[in-house]
């Protein structure tokens, strides 16, 4: 039977408000532009969550920046609001290495209003319209349910879907897991079927975005962030399994050797994608909440990395697997990764290096710094790779690797694209003899000399 636990998205909001950190707006606003617009500027300020109750045209509210702030991450996760970096680095290292097996009930709220194929309309549901030039409203909020039609292993990812009609979108598949799947469907002249699911608790959308080697159960990853089973039901058209507790769940299919415009869209690069010939999702079944809430992420939200924080910490196991001297590694801006580490050995810096763009796709600068360095403090980054490294000697480029779709400066298109990896080894040389870091005492330690009469 169902229970609104912890892991369930309503239970989350609801800490969220209780909390001061969710706010109902209940002036008019436009699903073109505008949500997204006060979306940034409230993010700029670090503000709370949106609920935008009366959206211009639509009877659904909208929810944006959910996830922007660290501590509303803390409060999915069910740990102290004021919790650091460091502490909720190591709490999710424990975490992720015992997964949490999700649990399958008969019905959930998800389905509690069901809409048959000739009643879809997706022109009804609140999609927002982000950028001047986007090709026109996007679905961003929402990860992907599929299976691979040679295995039946099921897979969940992030994709953007431009509203095309009543029952259909245009979708952009990066070369990840749901490309490799669609493709098998595809040569088959067979439709995939998929389910998007719309409003989640945070940890099964950080699960969905971490990009688990085929076969391993993103849910089951979820659980393991939250301590406690998802909740799951299958789709009302597949055998997909969805969260019992989503708010809206819209089933269809890629439809096979089928190829539509898509794009322009700002993506989080903070440039506009460029226009491709791309797949076609028709939806034939959704199903909601008596009053779903409409959850949507603007693509350069801050929401973006920390959906992203399980990959980053897997990552980061994966590195210490070859190097165990590492001690933290996480991007310090798009695409843009540091690694610090206590070298044992020299080429310890290097090793990490290969090993980091070896595990994440979204790497293309990687740096390495000694561990004295605060890899989330670009002046500390910038100040190693500027006094730490001769680039002549530290510096790796390796051309024409695969490259994210998404990155202006690679070259070619969709699953042709490529670019060049840059590896920066930014540590100091074990043996050689090499300048003390200067350092001023602080003022706790100069308070304890003035105690002890040192000083």
């Amino acid at each position: 039977m169902f229970s609104e636990s912890p892991s369930t998205f309503r239970s989350y909001l609801n800490l969220v408000e209780k909390s001061g950190e969710l706010k109902r707006e209940t002036g008019e606003v436009n699903a073109k532009f505008e949500i997204a617009a006060i979306h940034m500027k409230v993010q700029a300020e670090k503000g709370p969550a949106l609920l935008f109750e009366n959206v211009k045209g639509f009877d659904m509210p909208v929810l944006v920046n959910m996830l922007s702030t660290r501590k509303r991450l803390a409060m999915g996760l069910g740990l102290p609001a004021d919790v650091t970096f460091e502490k909720l680095n190591e709490e999710l290292v424990k975490r992720v290495r015992k997964e949490v097996e999700p649990v399958v009930l008969e019905t959930g709220p998800c389905k509690e209003v069901v809409v048959g194929e000739d009643e879809v309309d997706l022109t009804r549901f609140p999609i927002v319209t982000m950028h001047e030039k986007d090709a026109g409203p996007y679905l961003t909020g929402g990860f992907v349910v599929a299976r691979d039609p040679e295995t039946g292993e099921q897979n969940m990812s992030f994709h953007r879907f431009l509203l095309k009609g009543k029952n259909k979108f245009g979708v952009l598949l990066e070369p990840r897991h749901l490309w490799h799947i669609y493709n098998k469907a595809d040569a088959r002249n067979e439709p995939l079927k998929i389910a998007i699911v719309i409003g989640y608790h945070p940890a099964v959308g950080m699960a969905a975005a971490t990009g688990l080697p085929l076969g391993r159960n993103e849910y089951a990853l979820a659980g393991s962030l939250v301590g406690s089973p998802i909740q799951l039901i299958r789709a009302e058209t597949s055998d997909l399994l969805v969260p019992a507790d989503a708010e809206i769940v819209m089933e269809g299919e890629i439809l096979p050797r089928v190829r539509e415009k898509e794009a322009p869209y700002g993506e989080y690069t903070g440039y506009y994608g460029v226009q491709g010939m791309r797949p076609v999702v028709v939806v034939k079944r959704i199903t909601h909440r008596r009053d779903p809430i409409y959850y949507s992420i603007t693509a350069r939200s801050s929401e973006v990395g920390y959906y992203f924080i399980a990959k980053t910490v897997l990552t980061q196991e994966r590195i210490k697997e070859d190097v165990p001297g590492v001690k933290s590694a996480n991007f310090l801006h798009t695409f843009f990764y540091v690694i610090s580490l206590k070298k044992e050995r020299e080429g310890d810096g290097r090793k990490a290096m290969l090993s980091a763009v070896g595990a994440n796709d979204s790497i293309k600068y990687c740096v390495a710094v000694d561990d004295d360095i605060n890899t989330r403090n670009p002046e500390e980054v910038l100040w190693a790779i500027a006094t730490r490294c001769d680039p002549s000697k530290g510096t790796i480029i390796i051309p024409h690797t695969y490259g994210q779709m998404l990155d202006p400066s690679g070259e070619g298109e969709d699953e042709a694209r490529v670019w060049s990896l840059m590896l920066i080894d930014a540590t100091r040389p074990l043996h050689a003899p090499f300048p003390e870091r200067a350092r001023i005492p602080s003022l706790e330690e100069i308070e304890k000399m003035k105690r002890e009469g040192k000083l």
